[in-house]
């Protein structure tokens, strides 16, 4: 295996995502665990998304860049929705959530619709 930059700096981020956990387990207060997983995986999707760059990795045409547009404008209007639910369940007193609970909640669904909606599009032909 030829061992390369991007090789490296994939080993330093599950390194860094070893020692998060450890820390995690054993505990231990001077350290923040979840900074260092946080850490980790946000330096190992960087640099996933740098390799791709670099390798010129799945370069978007009209149609994909037209799906994407589709994508976001309709993940935007299910959004909407879905904290027009998030309302309806505060004012009728369901639960109550905390404000960071909430945006966590929209800003996945945000996310995860978008991804469904492109794959949907992307299946379907035609945005």
């Amino acid at each position: 295996m030829k061992i390369n930059r991007w090789t490296i700096a994939w080993a330093i981020s599950a390194i860094i995502i070893v020692a998060g956990v450890f820390a995690n387990i054993f505990a231990t207060k001077d350290i923040n665990s979840q900074f260092l997983i946080s850490f980790g995986v946000t330096f190992f999707i960087v640099m996933m998304f740098a390799y791709m760059k670099r390798q010129n990795v799945g370069k978007p045409d009209e149609r994909d860049k037209k799906i994407a547009k589709a994508a976001m404008a309709y993940s935007w209007y299910f959004t909407y929705v879905f904290i027009a639910l998030l309302i309806l369940i505060d004012v009728m007193g369901l639960t109550k959530p905390s404000v960071q609970a909430v945006l966590g909640l929209v800003f996945f669904f945000m996310l995860i619709s978008q991804f469904a909606l492109r794959t949907y599009y992307g299946y379907r032909g035609d945005a």
